[in-house]
C-alpha cells in the first residue's frame, strides 16, 4: 500500500499506447502511484473497486464510460472506491486531434 503522501491512480484508456505514455511521465512524479490500468470501461469499474485509487484518470471518449464524469455516480465519487475522483483525457487540441 502507497504511503499516505502519496495519490494513487488508476489510469483508463483502450490505447496501450497512451497508458504506456501516461505511466512514463507519472512514474517520474514522487509523489504518484499507478495501482492499477484498464483497457475497458468495464474493466475500470472492476480494477477501481479492487484497488480503490484516489485518482482515475479517463480517456474522455471511451465508449463504455463517455459523457460527464465517466464512471462516476451524481457525487462524482467512483463506486466501491471510497472517493475516488476521476479525471477525463481528451486528445482534442489545437492541432486537431
Amino acid at each position: 500500500m502507497a504511503p499516505t503522501n502519496e495519490i494513487t491512480c488508476l489510469i483508463v484508456d483502450d490505447h496501450e499506447v497512451v497508458r504506456a505514455g501516461l505511466r512514463t511521465l507519472l512514474r517520474a512524479e514522487p509523489d504518484i502511484q499507478i495501482v492499477a490500468e484498464a483497457a475497458t470501461g468495464g474493466q475500470a469499474l472492476i480494477q477501481a473497486s479492487k484497488v480503490r485509487p484516489q485518482l482515475v484518470l479517463l480517456d474522455a471518449r471511451l465508449p463504455e464510460l463517455a459523457g460527464p464524469g465517466g464512471g462516476a455516480g451524481p457525487d462524482g465519487e467512483w463506486p466501491g472506491t471510497g472517493g475516488a475522483r476521476g479525471t477525463q483525457l481528451s486528445g482534442r487540441g489545437a492541432a486537431g486531434g
